[in-house]
Parts: structure tokens; C-alpha cells; sequence
């Protein structure tokens, strides 16, 4: 019954039939609500933390898709999937983000949104410039 359950429940996840007290339950508890024949999301985070240790960042570029290597090009797309995940989590909408997910990256120094990390760069540079 708890089996049956939980794919009901996965289905209302995929229609974006959840309100967002329920998907913040299921986050607070790492439900995965979607099964997948994609690498897991660990193994992602595993290639994250391989590219930060040779590159010093977690800035992996999105061009990355188009001028790298297969494994950089599923790194780089992941990377924004996270991103917009957190996106949505923040704006009460259903995401695929959970919590613990959310501390693993946090913890490494994810740069959550690329944009204003960079204007932010820019200005500083500025500011020393000047």
C-alpha cells in the first residue's frame, strides 16, 4: 500500500499537483520523487567536486556542452538543472531539490546563481581598479 502511495505521489509531482507545504516535506525527508535511468544525482555531485578540484570552482561554463567532452557537456547541463531547481524551491514551486542535496552543495561553495556571482566579480574588480 505505501508502494502504491508513493507512486501516486510521484505522478501529482510530475502534474505539479503538490502544494508547496508537501513538496517541502518530501524534500525535508530526501523523498526522491522522480526515478530515472540517469546517472544519480550523487554521481553528479561526485563530477562536481572532481571539476572544483582541478579548476577551483563549481562554475562549470555552459559552453562546456559544446567545446568539452560528453562527461563535461552532462556536467555542465546538470549544473544548471541544479540551479534551477533552487530556483524553484525558493519561489514555493515543485522541485526535485531536497534539502540534504541543498547542504552537499552549499558546503562545497555552489554558486547558485552564475549571473550575479559574476556582475559581483566585475564590480569588485572595478572597485580595486579605481
Amino acid at each position: 500500500q505505501l508502494a502504491n502511495w508513493v507512486n501516486k505521489q510521484r505522478t501529482a509531482c510530475r502534474s505539479n499537483n503538490l502544494s508547496s507545504e508537501q513538496v517541502k516535506a518530501f524534500n525535508s525527508i530526501g523523498f526522491e520523487r522522480r526515478l530515472r535511468e540517469r546517472p544519480e544525482w550523487d554521481e553528479r555531485y561526485e563530477e562536481l567536486l572532481s571539476y572544483k578540484e582541478t579548476h577551483g570552482d563549481t562554475l562549470v561554463p555552459m559552453d562546456a556542452r559544446k567545446n568539452s567532452t560528453k562527461k563535461r557537456s552532462h556536467l555542465a547541463t546538470w549544473v544548471q538543472t541544479q540551479r534551477e531547481q533552487y530556483r524553484l524551491l525558493r519561489e514555493g514551486k515543485p522541485s526535485h531539490l531536497n534539502d540534504v542535496q541543498i547542504e552537499k552543495l552549499d558546503s562545497i561553495g555552489f554558486v547558485w546563481d552564475a549571473q550575479e556571482h559574476a556582475w559581483d566579480n566585475r564590480l569588485n574588480e572595478l572597485k580595486e581598479f579605481k
